[in-house]
């Protein structure tokens, strides 16, 4: 090695030892930089120690003794005269800084608190209508909770006139009379008479006569249709029970797809469910006739629709798997029946019950809490139960297919039948006073609005199940399709095609045929013929590849759907035509256009 190299290598280990030994104050990051530690010895100054003792007259940031309106914790003073202004200058603050968490009415659902964020208390409940002025400003001061302080961000000023504001807010719910000046009494007496005269007129929206007159015609056709269809069941029992299941299918979803508009509408609390949440209850009360017409499908029909996992030739000719062999018994069939109609009907009594007592106690907002807490779960109770349900009676027909989609294309069938039913009854109800004066433009505007998205979500799950079959091409899969797309059969599925959506879909872009009340309700009719139709295609391809339909087709659905009308007709003679007690009645019935 030369002395050159020697000199090299030297150097390099002396810049390692250096680096080495300095390598603690080098290496600088949030965890290792050069400060002292509090209590730590240190010889930089003479005593050793790094904590310091405070320069002589230093003031605290923040320190109360610069807050000229600073009033003690326990103390309800309110440093500054309270009018209009203060009061105005309070909101305006208040929407800015509390709204999010707080709400704009002080009940602790502000959008923060929606979104998952911890819910502050209401500023209605006794213990903070009680604290005093002091407690709330120190609370905005210095924070309470998972609330920071706001002392930075509100001037002392401000934060007085929010506080006027909330006490303004909680006055707002718990004032007397008394309390106002003569002339606020005297204007208050007469709100609350318009108020009394809109409820006494609303007692008097009952059922006109035209719906006694839709009662007596539907239950003499349907009664009529049935005596007919008993011929068929006694001649044909099969065919008889194939046309039942369609039949049965298109009342039910008429049933139970308003209970879903029910509680979509308490969920939402729009102005277009207030028009039509009386003729949905009524709807919904119908439920006890789907059960008995149930009955026959269980006791007398089940060997004529299901023989295809109850016969035991056909099980010998196409075994099922030992899942389908567990699930698809008779008497699993029966019991799983029972708990659905146990839960719809749980549904329909909590629904209808809560809604005749807020006729009665108009002024409890919990009530509407529990209408909105309540429906949320029960829309997903109700699409889950219509899914299985229609494994269990109609995608059982073919044992050995399958779609996970299949469900969701009943319920928005189910949204599109009761929809259209709803345009229809309040059409006929604003034929005669006093409905006519209610109803207005804008109201079927709104449910025009909601039949198209409902035939456009309908579409979309059909075709998504088309588009996942048709891609994936497997041969158990493609069974459905393949004996309903081809021959007569094919034919029916452009009917629906075009009938059922396209044509509805254009017709229901236009805004003037969405507010048009002579139109509208004729497509309205017309889209529950073709959940019929629809349904005719979706069931009767299992047993037959003759797409024509029979006579029982014709003389059940309207047996079925007399009888069915014909207790909708009467149940909705029993309730008045609006919800009295729901707070929003006056805004939704009040004239205006949009």
């Amino acid at each position: 090695m030369t002395s050159a190299s020697r000199c090299l290598v030297a150097a390099c280990a002396a810049a390692c030892l250096v680096f080495g030994a300095g390598c603690e104050y080098l290496r600088q990051d949030m965890a290792n930089q050069p400060k002292n530690k509090p209590l730590s010895p240190s010889p930089f100054f003479a005593d050793g120690r790094s904590e310091r003792p405070l320069v002589e007259n230093t003031v605290a940031r923040g320190s109360l003794s610069n807050d000229e309106l600073f009033v003690p914790k326990e103390s309800n003073n309110f440093p500054l005269p309270v009018n209009l202004a203060l009061l105005e200058r309070g909101e305006e603050r208040y929407k800015i800084f509390c709204t999010p968490c707080h709400g704009l009415q002080g009940d602790g659902n502000g959008m923060i608190a929606m979104r998952g964020m911890k819910r502050p208390p209401s500023f209605h409940q006794d213990r903070l209508r009680q604290v005093p002025n002091g407690y709330i400003y120190d609370v905005m001061t210095n924070g309470f909770g998972q609330m920071l302080g706001y002392s930075a961000q509100i001037p002392p000023r401000d934060r007085w006139a929010i506080i006027a504001y909330v006490r303004a807010l909680q006055l707002s719910r718990n004032a007397k009379a008394a309390d106002l000046p003569a002339e606020l009494r005297d204007k208050l007496k007469h709100e609350r008479f318009d108020r009394r005269q809109l409820l006494m007129a609303a007692q008097e929206y009952q059922a006109p006569e035209s719906v006694g007159r839709l009662q007596q015609r539907a239950l003499v056709i349907g009664g009529v249709a049935l005596l007919v269809s008993i011929l068929g069941a006694v001649r044909t029992p099969g065919l008889f029970y194939q046309s039942y299941l369609m039949s049965f299918l298109l009342i039910l979803g008429l049933t139970v797809g308003s209970l879903g508009l029910v509680m979509l509408q308490h969920l939402v609390s729009g102005h277009w469910g207030i028009i039509i949440r009386r003729p949905l209850e009524s709807a919904t009360r119908t439920l006890p006739l789907i059960v008995a017409f149930f009955l026959p499908i269980v006791f007398f029909g089940m060997k004529y629709l299901y023989a295809a996992w109850l016969d035991p030739e056909e099980l010998q000719k196409e075994p099922l798997s030992q899942f389908q062999q567990a699930y698809l018994t008779s008497g699993r069939f029966q019991v799983r029946a029972v708990i659905y109609f146990v839960i719809w009907l749980v549904l329909m009594f909590i629904f209808n019950r809560l809604s005749k007592r807020q006729d009665v106690d108009q002024a409890d907002r919990a009530l509407r809490l529990r209408f909105k807490m309540l429906a949320g779960p029960g829309i997903i109770l109700y699409v889950f139960v219509m899914s299985f349900a229609a494994i269990d009676w109609v995608m059982s027909l073919s044992p050995h297919w399958a779609s996970t989609i299949y469900g969701f294309l009943f319920v928005a069938g189910q949204l599109i039948s009761s929809m259209s039913l709803m345009i229809a009854v309040v059409v006929l109800l604003a034929r005669t006073e006093p409905f006519a004066s209610v109803l207005q433009k804008r109201h079927l505007h709104d449910l025009g609005k909601l039949l198209l998205a409902f035939v456009m979500l309908w579409a979309y799950f059909d075709f998504s199940q088309l588009l996942i079959i048709w891609s994936g091409n497997q041969p158990e899969e493609i069974s459905f399709y393949r004996t309903r797309l081809y021959g007569g059969w094919g034919v029916v599925a452009v009917i629906v095609l075009v009938f059922h959506f396209f044509v509805p879909f254009f017709l229901l872009l236009s805004k003037d045929v969405k507010r048009n009340a002579k139109v509208l309700p004729k497509i309205a009719m017309w889209l529950i013929f073709m959940r019929l139709v629809d349904l005719y295609w979706m069931t009767r391809p299992e047993f037959t590849s003759r797409a024509l339909p029979t006579w029982l087709d014709i003389v059940l659905p309207l047996a079925l759907g007399g009888l069915w009308l014909g207790f909708f007709a009467f149940n909705l003679k029993q309730m008045p035509l609006l919800p009295l007690g729901d707070p929003k009645l006056a805004e939704a019935i009040e004239h205006h256009e949009h």
